[in-house]
C-alpha cells in the first residue's frame, strides 16, 4: 500500500496506547485493553485534532504525552457518558490524617461529590494549553 499515512508511525501508536493504558490504570481503571474500540477512536481522534491544530502531517514528538493525556480523557468521558465506569472510584481514601495530638487535613472540598471529582479528572487531562499546541504549528498559506 502506497498511500502515506497521516500521524504517527505504527511504533509510535502502539506505545502512545500502552501509555494511555497505563495511565488509565494508575487512576484505577483497569479493564481497558489496547483491543478496546473506543480507546483506539478516541485516540485517533485525539491526534487528528492535534494534526489540524498544528498543521502537521505528523504529530511531534513533545505533543505525545499531551495526546495520551487528552486521549485518556476523553476516553473517560465517553465511558462516563455511555454509563460504562462501573467499579472506578474518584472518591478520596481520607480526609485527614491524626497522629495523637497532630492532625494533618487534605485539601479537599467536601462538598463535590464521587461524580464532580470524576468530571473534574476529565477536564484535567482533556484540558491543553493552546500556546502548547501552537508552538509547533506549521503556517500554511
Amino acid at each position: 500500500d502506497s498511500s502515506t499515512s497521516r500521524g504517527l508511525g505504527d511504533v509510535y501508536k502502539r506505545q502512545m496506547l500502552e501509555n494511555v493504558i497505563k495511565l488509565l490504570y494508575a487512576l484505577g481503571f483497569e479493564s481497558v485493553t489496547e483491543g478496546d474500540p473506543l480507546l483506539c477512536l478516541m485516540k485517533d481522534s485525539t491526534e487528528s485534532t492535534l494534526l489540524d491544530l498544528t498543521n502537521l502531517d505528523e504529530l511531534p514528538k513533545a505533543l505525545i504525552p499531551l495526546a495520551e493525556r487528552m486521549t485518556a480523557g476523553e476516553y473517560l468521558r465517553m465511558k462516563k457518558c455511555c454509563g460504562q465506569l462501573d467499579g472506578f472510584e474518584v472518591s478520596a481514601e481520607a480526609k485527614d490524617i491524626k497522629l495523637g495530638d497532630t492532625t494533618v487535613s487534605f485539601a479537599m472540598d467536601g462538598c463535590t461529590t464521587p461524580e464532580q471529582r470524576l468530571d473534574a479528572l476529565i477536564n484535567a487531562l482533556t484540558h491543553c494549553d493552546k500556546a502548547e499546541i501552537y508552538r509547533h504549528r506549521r503556517l500554511v498559506w
